[in-house]
């Protein structure tokens, strides 16, 4: 009797994934789909789910993005600064470049489902490829850099949340653009490594801020010279993480851990290809770094989501990607009102007329990364949803 109860469950439960497999846009189709599975019930001999010899476990579904809409969005853009702002837990987006109005200073807050143009007194200078990151001992943020209509930048600005103030620090970093900064939470400071100089070469220099000064550091070990790399605070082991960029004549694909004294180079046999100017951020849900997008080494647009454990890469297998012009200098923010991860970028759409002409419609567009919820069963426990 039970193995007759365990086949036809098994038979009933394969049926509804496949339902939610075809309804990627409502996560909860599977759970509507299925009232019990929002129930308590009391283990007994009227309740067949419960006379099963032995749990019925469902694999997880696989993980999805979405686009979600927003009745404004930003100009299009690429090459933008777009970082959390966690005091109001919104997504700042700064600058990047358009296609129709060339460099741009413009400033916006993203709260999960509106953008709102913000209008401080004083802004930077038009630019696209800064860097920008969070600073919460000093509660500000810092800008750095980037490329502008007469050059490459190397001031310093600080957003206090109200107003961006430029900075004359006493040392600063060379002027430069496309380096990657990120604020180390174990050692309280802004860490900003390599990027463009001025010259045409790409830097290995390593630089923190300590809310007043730029300072160089030596350690012992250094990732090589590159642009367009990605770094995150990985708070699983307490590390600065880096993956990627450009060298001078070729993309990498080598992953490096900063642990508050030396740069230590992580061996992993699967990892993303090269790429520049992917996004990449830490996942608080999850407890692993996500990786997506960037700009290939081939013509193949890289759509992919990678996930990073604290040892090794593995790719996350998603469905419904992305269009590929999200991929190329793809900014990835993970906000807490949406519990999830959300990339920023615009699309470049080529549109085929039918007499073989063509012509490009750029927009702006946000996508966010759901996971579907492991739903199982036990003996002693109703349906659970974790």
């Amino acid at each position: 009797m039970n193995l007759h109860i365990n086949l036809i469950l098994s038979i009933v439960i394969s049926l509804l994934y496949f339902i939610q497999a075809l309804s990627p846009s409502n996560p909860q189709a599977f759970t509507n789909t299925f009232p019990l599975l929002e129930s308590n019930f009391t283990p007994g001999k009227s309740n067949l789910l419960h006379q099963m010899s032995s749990p019925v476990s469902i694999p997880t579904p696989p993980s999805y993005w979405k686009r979600i809409e927003s009745p404004v969005l930003p100009p299009p853009r690429s090459r933008a600064a777009f970082i959390l702002h966690p005091p109001n837990n919104t997504g700042l987006l700064f600058g990047g470049y358009s296609s129709t109005s060339g460099l741009l200073n413009d400033f916006w807050s993203f709260d999960g489902s509106i953008w709102t143009e913000l209008h401080p007194a004083n802004s930077p200078p038009a630019r696209a490829d800064a860097v920008m990151a969070f600073d919460p001992v000093n509660a500000s943020v810092v800008l750095f850099g980037g490329t502008g209509n007469d050059g490459i930048f190397g001031d310093t600005w600080l957003f206090d949340g109200t107003d961006w103030i430029e900075q004359h620090p006493e040392n600063s970093p060379s002027a430069r653009f496309g380096a990657s900064m990120v604020f180390d939470m174990t050692n309280e400071e802004i860490i900003l490594f390599g990027g463009m100089t001025g010259s045409g070469e790409p830097s290995n220099q390593m630089w923190t801020w300590d809310g007043v000064n730029w300072q160089q550091e030596f350690p012992a070990n250094l990732p090589s010279a590159r642009w367009g790399a990605s770094m995150v605070y990985d708070p699983t082991n307490g590390s600065v993480l880096l993956f990627g960029g450009s060298a001078a004549d070729a993309q990498l694909d080598d992953t490096w851990q900063w642990d508050g004294t030396n740069w230590v180079e992580q061996i992993s046999k699967v990892r993303p290809d090269p790429r520049t100017q992917h996004g990449m951020v830490y996942d608080p849900d999850r407890e692993q770094v996500i990786l997506f997008g960037g700009i290939p080494s081939t013509d193949i647009v890289p759509t992919d989501t990678w996930v990073w454990d604290g040892q090794s890469w593995t790719q996350l297998y998603t469905t419904f990607e992305p269009p590929d012009g999200m991929a190329y200098g793809a900014d990835l923010v993970y906000l807490p009102v949406l519990k999830t991860i959300i990339v920023y970028n615009s699309i470049t759409d080529k549109i085929t007329r039918p007499e073989g002409m063509f012509y490009y419609s750029e927009h702006s567009d946000i996508w966010v990364l759901n996971d579907h919820r492991l739903i199982y069963f036990s003996y002693f426990d109703s349906f659970s949803v974790r």
